[in-house]
This record gives C-alpha cells, sequence and structure tokens, in this order.
C-alpha cells in the first residue's frame, strides 16, 4: 500500500524540492477525498481543489514557509510547486482561509498517518517521552498591560467612538488608538475581551494563598493576543506565548499526541494525553518518560490510575541543588523531619513532636492539592537548642505536607541514579530531540496567528509534516532490513 510512498531519495532536510514534491503528492493521493469534504461551505464560486491546496500546505511547511502570504508568492515562482497543484493559482486570502479550516481536520490525518505505521508494523508504541515546548505567540511583548492602563485606555476609546457620531474629523488621538472609525470599534471589541480574561485571571489571583498573590498591577494581559500566556522564554524575554505538551514514541519518534494550552505550566497535563492517545488511536501506553516537571502529585496519581509507568525524577534539579550547596546558613531541611502516620504528626529534629495545626488547597491545572500544615509551639521553638539553625528569624517553625506524600516518597524511592540516568539519556534522544525540530528544522518559533484554537491548529500541522517525514524514513529503513526476493 505504502510502495508509491517509498522514493529512492532520503527523508531528509537535504532532499531536494523535487523529492519533497514527489513524496508528499504519492501520500496526499492516497488519502480519501472524504477527508476533505468538510473543507468547502458549498456556497460561492467553486473552490479549489482540497488536496492539491493540502499538497500546497504541506510542501510550503516542508521549505519552513509558515505564511500563507510567502505560499501566495511561491505559487506564482515555483515551477515545481505548479506542477505539484496542478498549476491552481490560489489567492492569498484562499489560503488563509484554508489554514485556518485545515484545523477541523488535521487532528484526524495525523491519527490516521499513526495508524496505518502500527498497521504496517512499523512501530509498537508501547514507551514514550514526554516534554513541553513554549513558543511565542503573535501578539506583541511590547502591547502589554496592566488593569489600570486597559481601564484608561478603555475609556478614552469609549469617548472618542462617542464622538465619531460627530461630522468633525477626530485628529488629536494617542498613537495607540485606532485612526479610523471602523479601526476603532474592531479596537473596542479586542480590548473588552482583554478585559474580560484580565479580570478572570485577577479572581483566579485572589483566590490563591497569601504569599501566592501578585499585586493587582502586576498582573499583565497582552493586548494583541489577550489568550496567550505570559512569561519568560529560553531567551529570559518576557512576552506572550503558548506552551505545546508533546507525546513522542521512545523508539520511532513519531509524535503520538500533542495539547497546547496558556498555561505556562507542565503540571497536570500527563493524564489527559494519556487519555487522549488511548482513545484515538487506541494505544495503550506503558511507560512514560519525563523530566522533573511531571513528577507532581496530580501526574503520578494520573498515572497510577491508568497503569502507566512514570519514570521521572522527583525534584532532581542540579541547579536547585547547585543552590542549595552555596548557603552558608542553611535552615534546617523538612527532610529532617520525621512524620508519624499514626499520631498525625511530625517529630522535629531535636525529638519535639509537631502536632497537625490546619490545611489548605491549592488549585493546579486539572486538579487541586490538599497541603496539611503542621507548627511547633512558640515556647518550644524559643527554649530549643537548634532554633539558629532551625528558626532563622521565625518566632516558630512550621512543616507542610500534601496529602498523598507517601506516593511522591515511592516515586522518589523508584527513580534511583542509575533509572533517572538511563530515562534522561532516552528523553534526550527523542522528545528532546523532537522539540528541536519544530523549532529548528520545519522553523516554528513564533506562531504566525493569534488565539489559542488557531495556535493550536497551527502546531497539529506542524506535528503532522514532522511524523510525515518521519514516517517516510521508518519505510526507507524497513525497506533496507527486508529480506531480499527472488
Amino acid at each position: 500500500m505504502l510502495q508509491n510512498f517509498l522514493l529512492a531519495s532520503e527523508a531528509s532536510a537535504e532532499a531536494s524540492d523535487k523529492d519533497k514534491a514527489d513524496w508528499v503528492e504519492a501520500y496526499v493521493n492516497q488519502i480519501d477525498s472524504v477527508v476533505f469534504a468538510g473543507l468547502c461551505r458549498g456556497r460561492g464560486s467553486p473552490p479549489n481543489p482540497p488536496a492539491q491546496m493540502f499538497k500546497l500546505v504541506i510542501f510550503q511547511i516542508l521549505k519552513k514557509n509558515l505564511s500563507p502570504a510567502k505560499w501566495a508568492r511561491e505559487v506564482l515562482s515555483d515551477s515545481i510547486l505548479q506542477t505539484l497543484i496542478s498549476n491552481i493559482i490560489p489567492s492569498r486570502t484562499a489560503l488563509y482561509n484554508f489554514r485556518d479550516r485545515l484545523g477541523t481536520i488535521i487532528e484526524r490525518i495525523n491519527q490516521s498517518l499513526i495508524v496505518l505505521a502500527i498497521e504496517h508494523e512499523l512501530l509498537e508504541p508501547s514507551v514514550a517521552a514526554l516534554d513541553g515546548t513554549s513558543v511565542r505567540s503573535y501578539g506583541s511583548r511590547h502591547r502589554i498591560v496592566n488593569l489600570k492602563t486597559l481601564t484608561r485606555r478603555r475609556n478614552e476609546l469609549a469617548a472618542a467612538i462617542s464622538r465619531d457620531d460627530s461630522i468633525v474629523t477626530q485628529t488629536e488621538l494617542p498613537s495607540w488608538m485606532g485612526k479610523s472609525i471602523d479601526g476603532r470599534l474592531l479596537q473596542k471589541d479586542r480590548y473588552d475581551k482583554a478585559n474580560a480574561i484580565l479580570s478572570q485571571r485577577i479572581v483566579e489571583n485572589a483566590g490563591k494563598r497569601k504569599q501566592s498573590r501578585r499585586p493587582i498591577d502586576e498582573i499583565y494581559i497582552s493586548l494583541s493576543d489577550p489568550e496567550s500566556g505570559l512569561s519568560r522564554d529560553k531567551e529570559n524575554v518576557y512576552c506572550p506565548m503558548y506552551c505545546g505538551q508533546i507525546l513522542t514514541d521512545a523508539k520511532s519518534s513519531l509524535i503520538l499526541s500533542m495539547t497546547l494550552s496558556n498555561h505556562v505550566t507542565d503540571v497536570g497535563t500527563i493524564g489527559p494525553l494519556i487519555d487522549q492517545v488511548k482513545t484515538s488511536l487506541g494505544i495503550t501506553l506503558k511507560d512514560i518518560h519525563a523530566d522533573s516537571a511531571y513528577a507532581s502529585l496530580l501526574d503520578v496519581k494520573a498515572c497510577l490510575e491508568r497503569n502507566v509507568n512514570l519514570l521521572a525524577p522527583v525534584q532532581e534539579n542540579s541547579l536547585t541543588k547547585t543552590n542549595q550547596s552555596k548557603k552558608v546558613d542553611k535552615q534546617l531541611s523538612r527532610d529532617q523531619f520525621t512524620f508519624n502516620v499514626e499520631m498525625h504528626s511530625y517529630t522535629c529534629p531535636a525529638g519535639h513532636a509537631m502536632p497537625y495545626f490546619d490545611r489548605d488547597n491549592r488549585k493546579r491545572v486539572n486538579g487541586v492539592v490538599v497541603m496539611e500544615r503542621f507548627r511547633q509551639s512558640t515556647e518550644k521553638c524559643q527554649a530549643c537548642s537548634l532554633a539558629s539553625q532551625c528558626l532563622r528569624g521565625a518566632k516558630q517553625r512550621s512543616v507542610t505536607r500534601v496529602i498523598g506524600q507517601e506516593v511522591i516518597d515511592a516515586q522518589k524511592a523508584k527513580m534511583t541514579e542509575d533509572v533517572a540516568l538511563a530515562s534522561r539519556v532516552l528523553r534526550a534522544q527523542t522528545i528532546e530531540r523532537t522539540n528541536a525540530d519544530i523549532k529548528q528544522r520545519i522553523g516554528l518559533r513564533r506562531f504566525g496567528v493569534i488565539t489559542l484554537q488557531r495556535a493550536k491548529n497551527h502546531l497539529a500541522l506542524t506535528i503532522f509534516v514532522l511524523n510525515l517525514m518521519t514516517l517516510r524514513r521508518l519505510i526507507i529503513e524497513a525497506s533496507k532490513h527486508a529480506p531480499a526476493t527472488t
């Protein structure tokens, strides 16, 4: 079935444009035309053939051209592309619209590609590697404001719109405000959306513990892409971004599943990815290799509930260890306090019992963690011989413990030095390479779209292209090892 997809040239970034066009055509031609049926609205002028448009998109992404504006220019100048798409000349608008519509089917096409590989015994997925990758949003890092600035701008914008009914042309407008009536109306819609999202973030911030809350003036939002999250990227630039979770088969490097969110965290993401792989592909994973960011209580429990062996170190961070070793005045750590299960209390290094004090719920992505606090009395702490090492200026010492700490302790005991090293090597060979391919081989260092859904579609399209290249490599490798026939 895949013989036409197996061509003579190697599937690599160094393959010629003609080679890439040939194997894109060979693969797309074997896709059932029913898959593309829902991309046309059934009204207006006759659409460009969806299969040909899909070939154009895939071929351009292979060439690291991610913008439909660039595609429109290439159609007029690239003879190989013209041959591939049967000399159709789609407009720039048609290409932008087609890219957006692909979001409704691209995940299904990607799943069918993986199923095809499984059917031809090119992989037997049971071990996977997981990691997150952050990609900058199309939103500008120079258009980030807090509630005070947003409120002031909304008021000024509303006043300007109210004056638009007069016959006098408004000339003295702030530099940030739209210069036309239609522009100001569109700007009002964006600012209203930004205000709603920022208000929700302020409510969520108010629900956090006092020591974890940020001042309202330090809660920001991007005006050009309000849905994006805000954090520092790997270049230490504070900017709008989205965080993707990539689950890759450890043996074949095929990407089994992905998700994208505006939460700049990896906590609480394993469970939904495992379920997604099980539901869409029918794959039951046995082992998942990940870094310490995924060794939270919620993630470990999610894997235990699904009978998946999570191989992730618990807070095994070399930078943290280095920083701790540099401290001269070290405080007695929580590990030096002994938890008594029967008494439900702690015993401090001086031998004094620390009774239960209170508990609080800490909200996490996809769940809630309950923390218990154990506190020693002020009298015992002040009279203790270890007070200088334990209190460090405080009047009394308290220790927190998450309900379910035994699960984390078991995970930590499982991750011996040898196991952690082997897992780290496997991650470096699979998921780290996958994330590098997304940014270097495909060139996705910044999304060319706004809104979370469009960014997710963009990432899914990128992943499909990577999987297509990987599948072809697997086919070539399988053919080299196949027994010769006469």
